[in-house]
């Protein structure tokens, strides 16, 4: 089930995300619905005037200030091709045109941003007595093939990183520290 959240143009245009943490919020408390809601939000914003709703660069504040407010907010969002734009472009990635459509331009303080944002995910769902990899997988396979090489090489160091330890929600563990 998808739970398409339509941010209408007035909210983006503040640049204020509050009203969208205060939802996340809202469900958080709740740990049973917040599981249900795991991975079903899909953002879509209302009367964007671009072809591209991330080249906007209210809707690219708006984001920012999103996961600047929330940077866990990737636990209850669709992992899908468009997600994983909005979650670069909050971050500094640029979109440059192609003849294809549209180019991400990532730099590493993107990728490491990126990164932060799925860790971040992972550790609330620890929290959420969620495990992690049902989070952090996701978005490199549901990704579309021009952004996975972003997503894997992401999930490839995560898990490169922290072999033989586990995620807990006090951070990376070894088998004899639990």
């Amino acid at each position: 089930m998808i739970n398409v959240l339509a941010v209408d143009r007035p909210r983006w245009a503040s640049g204020d995300a509050s009203f969208l943490v205060d939802v996340l919020l809202g469900i958080d408390p709740d740990l049973a619905r917040a599981r249900k809601v795991r991975g079903t939000i899909d953002l879509r914003f209302s009367d964007v005037e671009e072809e591209n709703a991330f080249d906007n660069p209210d809707v690219r504040r708006f984001l920012r200030d999103l996961y600047d407010r929330a940077p866990w907010a990737a636990y209850y969002v669709v992992p899908s091709r468009d997600q994983v734009l909005m979650l670069l472009v909050a971050h500094g990635a640029s979109l440059e045109p192609t003849p294809q459509g549209s180019a991400v331009m990532v730099t590493a303080e993107v990728v490491t941003a990126f990164e932060n944002v799925v860790l971040l995910a992972a550790v609330y769902a620890v929290e959420h007595g969620d495990d992690w990899r049902a989070i952090v997988e996701p978005w490199a396979d549901d990704v579309a093939p021009d952004l996975v090489y972003v997503a894997k090489d992401v999930l490839s160091e995560l898990y490169d990183r922290h072999a033989g330890l586990h995620l807990t929600a006090s951070g990376w563990v070894g088998p004899d520290e639990d």
